[in-house]
């Protein structure tokens, strides 16, 4: 699910460990401790001069929870800030807190997880997010709220694997004052070892297909395509894509 804590394997004992690394901009410190059952991570993160945040992980056989805190910088002269926020602030730039916390507990067979964000300047509840699935060797399922907007469930079964045949269904409720409803079903199948077909339709009147070509089992080439029968006027879409699979 994403957004959510991942769940981690069993974790073997070792020495601890101490991490850095920097990028563009962006600055990351990684402590982390492992035991027999148990791995703590403390992670740094500073994206200069946007926002920095402290996180801590704790990741068991079959639960993980992150817990944070951070700064995110703002300004008062943002469109999209509200009039009264404005009159608040102190001064036209700054730095806003958030707490964050998230976490899954489950299985390889079914996880269940949630995770949020609270903005202490505003003292609202920033995201909110909160899922659960069900994977197997044959179907997986799973049922998503995202910031209490969106809800969406999908199914995907594999009908034979020696094809790759597989069918697969998405339903996404929106619960805003404009919220749509929206129902897609698609599939996929080999055509040949080599190459895949797959497609999909939505209720939006959206269809798309595409075929992915496997070349010497490292280099895919992929052709898209998308229509919008619902605008005629809009131009088809069509895609090429190309990716190396060391």
């Amino acid at each position: 699910m994403p957004g959510l804590a991942r769940q981690e394997g069993p974790c073997h004992a070792g020495p601890k460990i101490f991490s850095t690394r920097t990028m563009l901009n962006n600055h990351h410190f990684i402590f982390s401790t492992k035991t027999s059952t148990t791995v703590l991570i403390l992670h740094v993160k500073i994206i200069i001069p946007d926002s920095g945040k402290v996180e801590l992980r704790c990741l068991h056989d079959y639960i993980g929870i992150t817990s944070g805190i951070g700064l995110k910088a703002f300004s008062s002269d943002s469109t999209g800030l509200d009039t009264k926020l404005k009159a608040n602030r102190p001064s036209e730039t700054g730095f806003d807190p958030f707490v964050n916390f998230s976490g899954v507990v489950g299985s390889n067979l079914f996880s269940l997880g949630a995770e949020f964000a609270f903005d202490v300047s505003t003292q609202t509840l920033a995201k909110y997010k909160a899922g659960l699935s069900f994977n197997s060797d044959f179907l997986i399922a799973s049922l998503t709220l995202n910031d209490r907007n969106t809800l969406r469930a999908s199914y995907y079964k594999a009908v034979n694997p020696l094809t790759r045949t597989a069918i697969a269904a998405e339903l996404k409720l929106g619960f805003a004052n404009n919220g749509k409803t929206t129902f897609t079903v698609g599939g996929q199948r080999a055509l040949f070892p080599s190459t895949l077909v797959k497609a999909r339709m939505d209720t939006e009147g959206k269809v798309g297909a595409l075929i992915q070509q496997d070349i010497l089992k490292k280099f895919y080439l992929t052709i898209s395509g998308e229509v919008d029968f619902r605008d005629m006027n809009r131009p088809p879409k069509i895609g090429f894509s190309m990716a190396l699979n060391p």
